[in-house]
């Protein structure tokens, strides 16, 4: 599934917002690195550590 810049400029704000308590629940799910890489992906990288 491929996002437009659009969608992933979307996800990307709704992330920032709640990023603490995403990061949280998705590390019980993923590996942290995997979080890590997403938020990057998503130019949250300042927020994943």
């Amino acid at each position: 599934m491929e996002l437009s810049q659009e969608e992933s400029e979307v996800v990307a704000w709704f992330l920032s917002q709640h990023w603490s308590e995403f990061s949280e629940i998705a590390e019980e799910y993923l590996l942290a690195s995997a979080v890590h890489r997403l938020a990057e992906k998503l130019g949250l990288e300042n927020r994943a550590a």
